[in-house]
């Protein structure tokens, strides 16, 4: 019997928004810093709408290519730092969740579900936390303090 944190994880595939050129610099800086000082290394920039074990993407990409030609620009806000804790800490910066994106979000979760399979429940509208992450499966208990105090003041 193996314990359910050595098990290997499934590949999980996700929709994403990436960041703008100057957000993506600044987060990537911030990265860059964790990765030098304390050998961390993050995923590039982005924050994800919705997670699955498989997508069918003969499907996907024309839902998707619709869904974003009637979807207007948006402008998300993100600052200081959160923590998922857990078997897999996580550390993140927090987006703001506003109406409007919530409301993106549930018509984007909406349209893409049905091509799915696995959905991770992390991402159902009602469960949803808008995030960046910075740090996954990478941080123990002793070097969480000093990522955080890394970052604390950035």
């Amino acid at each position: 019997m193996k314990l359910l944190h050595h098990l290997p994880k499934p590949k999980m595939q996700a929709i994403v928004s990436f960041l703008d050129s100057k957000n993506d610099r600044t987060v990537r800086s911030l990265s860059k810093e964790l990765e030098k000082t304390l050998g961390i290394h993050a995923p590039d920039p982005h924050f994800s709408f919705q997670s699955a074990t498989e997508y069918n993407f003969a499907k996907l990409e024309a839902r998707l290519h619709m869904f974003a030609k009637r979807s207007r620009r948006f402008r998300a806000h993100a600052g200081g730092l959160g923590l998922f804790t857990g078997f897999i800490p996580t550390l993140y910066i927090p987006v703001v969740r506003t109406p409007e994106l919530s409301r993106l979000h549930l018509s984007l979760w909406r349209t893409i579900s049905s091509m799915a399979s696995g959905l991770s429940p992390h991402y159902k509208p009602e469960s949803w936390v808008p995030h960046i992450t910075l740090a996954r499966d990478v941080i123990d208990e002793r070097s969480l303090s000093k990522v955080i105090g890394r970052l604390c003041r950035k």
